[in-house]
């Protein structure tokens, strides 16, 4: 039995993935798409607090992009945390500029666009409480 509400939650998981990344997609024509390259890399030093009050360094670094929009060479950083980048100096990359606001850039990637970790959270969220309701609930 427990292996049944394993993959019950897995198939509810699946669902909760597909949906996001289908409204992901169906956002992408909110975007222009413009060839980028990574022209180098910004590093981040941050001290923060660790366990028991430990002062921690940490260093993040968030990849350079340079393109053109048709209008101007562009230099941005994708300056969020991701939970992986293994990016390269000039390695090419599609750029998303949004229509309507011109700094909201990203870049095209599964970690950089598909994936954050708010979604990851709230993807988690959606399918706990759509296991609760469909299964749990069913029990009763």
């Amino acid at each position: 039995m427990k292996i049944i509400q394993k993959l019950n939650y897995f198939i509810v998981l699946l669902f909760t993935v597909l949906i996001f990344a289908v409204i992901d997609y169906v956002n992408l024509k909110d975007y222009h798409h413009y060839d980028g390259k990574v022209i180098g890399f910004r590093e981040v030093v941050a001290d923060e607090k660790g366990f028991r009050n430990v002062s921690v360094r940490i260093r993040h670094s968030f990849p350079e992009i340079g393109y053109f929009n048709g209008r101007d060479s562009v230099k941005f950083d994708a300056g969020q945390r991701v939970f992986y980048s293994n990016f390269k100096v000039n390695e090419k990359v599609t750029v998303l500029e949004n229509k309507n606001d011109k700094y909201e850039t990203h870049i095209l990637s599964l970690f950089y666009y598909w994936t954050s970790y708010e979604k990851t959270i709230i993807i988690f969220l959606c399918s706990g409480l759509i296991y609760g309701i469909v299964f749990l609930l069913k029990r009763t």
